[in-house]
């Protein structure tokens, strides 16, 4: 069977509707039951950050969705072009943690204003990650 690029990455994939699996982006996006393909799930927990190059806001919140799913619901309610900054495996109570670790940084709920610069921001989110004591 001939190998098409993955929908999100590009990499080899077998099908034209079908993501690589290979990053952590492409897992969320993909899965491998249809009945949670159907409803939007997928067997992944994560993390995600989304964000705008409108402004420095960031989301940083936990779904079982796929990632796609999860940004068109949260697109509905944003006048900006949101877009994935980053997706991590993870658990609700990873979630909390980061939320209560960045609490200074908290706008509402689960948006966060942790300055201009994307790259900056999201390393601070990856050592926040890294001072978890809990399990994935």
């Amino acid at each position: 069977m001939p190998t098409v690029p993955c929908r999100n990455c590009g990499l080899p994939t077998r099908s034209l509707h079908e993501y690589c699996y290979r990053t952590p982006e492409c897992i969320a996006l993909g899965s491998n039951s249809r009945q949670r393909k159907a409803r939007g799930h997928s067997h992944v927990k994560l993390i995600y950050v989304l964000g705008s190059d409108s402004f420095t806001y960031m989301k940083i919140g936990y779904t079982q969705m796929r990632m796609v799913y999860r940004l068109v619901n949260i697109q509905v309610g944003s006048p900006f072009k949101l877009f994935v900054l980053a997706v991590y495996p993870g658990t609700r109570d990873l979630e909390t943690f980061i939320h209560t670790e960045l609490a200074e940084y908290q706008l509402l709920n689960e948006w966060f204003d942790l300055g201009p610069s994307h790259g900056r921001a999201l390393e601070l989110i990856e050592n926040t990650i890294e001072r978890w004591p809990g399990k994935l």
